[in-house]
């Protein structure tokens, strides 16, 4: 399978309005490198019992090949890593804060 390269991939380092405006955009953005990498192995290794007893995809829509569990924060606190990441927390506020009422 040859991987494949997503329009809207920015480095760790990407200023958080071009991420921002990405997902404003798009829906999505993909931030490389974001977190180093015993983070990284740290949650690959707390959800692997997930994603071993997650079903394939069961509907188009969702993908077929792809597995999907829920209640992250419950299974890895290693996660926590991931949430408060600054450009995370800027992309959440660009979505949501216009939406609040203060």
């Amino acid at each position: 399978m040859v991987a494949m390269e997503l329009k809207n991939t920015f480095a760790g380092d990407a200023p958080p309005a071009a991420v921002a405006a990405a997902v404003a955009t798009d829906g999505y953005a993909v931030v490389r490198d974001a977190v180093d990498a015993d983070t990284v192995a740290a949650v690959k290794a707390d959800l692997a019992p997930y994603f071993e007893k997650a079903h394939d995809g069961h509907e188009e829509f969702y993908g077929k090949l792809t597995k999907r569990f829920g209640a992250l924060l419950a299974k890895s606190t290693s996660v926590q890593a991931l949430l408060v990441h600054p450009t995370v927390l800027a992309v959440a506020d660009d979505a949501l804060l216009p939406h609040c009422v203060r």
